[in-house]
């Protein structure tokens, strides 16, 4: 079972962003922004160790499913958490599930551990690498009075390459293969440069984010526009995410769409959780389920029945095709 902890982070950018390992981008020394940290609550140390040099390779499905649900999974070698990671979207700002596994020996398919938490949005589809992505990355940990690292701040140089001469987006869907098959090096083409800092909570109170960040966007900083590494090397080749329901619907229909967005969303979480067993875990999806069948029936008037019909009779059945009884176990 893959090490499972919650990322909490912020990323930032310079108005100048192009820059590469080396390059001659004004951000490629640690900004100044960075200098005097000692000065805010909670600091009593500065460290800034060596550099890293950090080469990951990013996985995904031909049409980019990982990424459209805001979901990267990635194999990289370096710095100081080399191996494979998943990382997953989560309800909470600036926070992210992150999953960890070992590196293994050579570069191949996923670890099945990783594929069991993204199995119900590949649905079996085969991963292949679509991005690499080579960073220098300058670190500069903030330590307490007892020597608790309370957040690390990365100024990181990085450097893009696409997998084929297309975008991942466009290319041919490949022939199925055993998801335990390791998928062939792609020809590397190359993509964009940036640095961007990212600014990382560790064992320190939320407010210090907001005090670094109140340092960087004083310093000419902003908030970065893309969600993750994965997402400003992809550019426009990404898949848009899947769109979000209006906080407040302005119809009976946005209500319907929302209501089942929220139990959709809730099915693709649970699945995870239900196949490591955890204990709730089937109980919670079959609620998930019945709400969502519930909702195609009630809001029918607002949906189109040719549709919803056969998907609410595919719902009704799943739990018994699924083994699941009614106590809520496989």
């Amino acid at each position: 079972m893959g090490e499972r902890l919650a990322e909490t982070e912020r990323k930032y950018e310079t108005a100048v962003s192009e820059a590469g390992p080396g390059g001659s981008d004004p951000g490629a020394r640690t900004p100044e922004a960075l200098e005097g940290l000692e000065e805010l609550a909670g600091v009593a140390e500065v460290r800034r160790p060596e550099p890293d040099r950090l080469d990951a390779v990013y996985y995904d499905t031909a049409d980019l499913a990982l990424a459209a649900h805001r979901t990267t999974l990635r194999r990289r070698t370096g710095g100081q958490d080399a191996g494979w990671h998943l990382k997953l979207p989560t309800t909470r700002p600036d926070t992210r599930t992150e999953v960890h596994a070992p590196l293994g020996d050579a570069a191949g398919a996923p670890p099945d551990e990783l594929r069991t938490e993204i199995a119900a949005i590949v649905r079996g589809r085969p991963l292949a690498p679509v991005v690499r992505l080579r960073t220098l990355r300058r670190r500069t940990l903030l330590v307490d009075a007892a020597g608790r690292t309370l957040a690390e701040i990365a100024h990181d140089e990085v450097r893009a390459d696409l997998a084929g001469a297309d975008t991942p987006a466009d290319s041919a869907n490949p022939s199925p293969s055993p998801d335990s098959a390791p998928a062939p090096e792609p020809a590397w083409t190359p993509g964009p440069a940036w640095t961007e800092t990212e600014v990382e909570l560790a064992d320190g109170d939320p407010g210090l984010l907001d005090a670094v960040e109140e340092r960087l966007l004083a310093a000419g900083m902003h908030r970065s526009s893309s969600a993750s590494k994965l997402a400003h090397a992809l550019g426009d080749h990404l898949v848009p995410p899947l769109p979000r329901p209006p906080a407040v619907p302005a119809s009976a229909g946005q209500t319907a769409t929302g209501y089942l967005h929220e139990q959709l969303t809730a099915l693709l979480a649970l699945d995870p959780a239900v196949r490591r067993a955890e204990e709730d875990a089937v109980h919670r999806m079959r609620v998930a389920t019945r709400r969502a069948r519930s909702a195609l029936k009630s809001f029918g008037r607002e949906l189109d029945r040719k549709v919803t019909d056969p998907l609410g009779a595919e719902l009704s059945g799943w739990p018994a095709r699924s083994g699941w009884s009614a106590t809520g176990r496989c």
